[in-house]
């Protein structure tokens, strides 16, 4: 609930201290996890508030973050400031639901605390690696979460930043038996930005990719998502 002083702050207004909160908590030092997408501060239902704050002071690399962590700390963030905002995820949380999940290739992104480090398999390892968009191997995101406004309904993730070209993948190289030309191995340029303030359409056209046929689950298959979204964690 918003305290009293937002109670009357224009949409735009409460927008605006979202956008400098979700900015600010990417370049904190935090470090997303590469490998097991575990949550270091309590699972993805049950956040550990205190215990993130405690380490907002001096965050060494080594503490580390993937979405579940981030979307549970701008919501209650925002909540402090007096910004209503819901914890959303795309994906099943049932882990014996196998057909809910993401499983599709990533357009190329940057995760937080890997700002050398580009990548489109953000589950391959550290550091994060470029790897072809039809692998068979399951290097993407089976599930995500972000935080979205309650009153502007718009999304807020500070997990990563996500490439704005008209291509967003930016991949190019080998092709894979995909679309000609969409598919490869080789990172060339990418115009990156925090994803704040877009519509869930927009937010999905820049983090995931459209390649026929990128998916562990139903290969050759168009790219098509079932958002499964959990407005919880509040």
């Amino acid at each position: 609930m918003a305290t009293s002083w937002s109670s009357g702050t224009p949409i735009a207004d409460l927008d605006e201290i979202a956008v400098r909160l979700t900015q600010r908590l990417f370049v904190l030092g935090w470090q997303y996890e590469t490998r097991r997408a575990s949550p270091l501060y309590g699972q993805p239902l049950d956040f550990d508030l205190q215990s993130f704050v405690s380490h907002v002071a001096t965050p060494p690399p080594s503490w580390q973050v993937n979405c579940f962590d981030t979307g549970h700390a701008l919501v209650s963030s925002g909540a402090s400031l007096g910004i209503p905002m819901s914890y959303r995820q795309w994906g099943s949380t049932d882990a014996n639901d196998p057909f809910n999940k993401l499983d599709h290739a990533n357009n190329v992104i940057q995760l937080i605390g890997w700002p050398a480090d580009p990548t489109n398999a953000p589950l391959s390892g550290a550091p994060p690696l470029i790897e072809d968009d039809c692998r068979p191997t399951d290097h993407w995101f089976g599930n995500h979460a972000w935080a979205m406004s309650d009153t502007s309904r718009k999304v807020f993730d500070a997990t990563m930043l996500v490439d704005t070209d008209t291509e967003p993948d930016n991949v190019s190289g080998p092709e894979s038996p995909c679309l000609p030309g969409l598919c490869g191995t080789v990172l060339s340029g990418s115009t990156f930005v925090t994803p704040v303030r877009l519509d869930e359409t927009a937010y999905q056209a820049m983090g995931w990719d459209p390649c026929p046929g990128a998916t562990t689950r139903f290969p050759g298959q168009p790219f098509t998502v079932t958002f499964v979204t959990n407005p919880i964690g509040q």
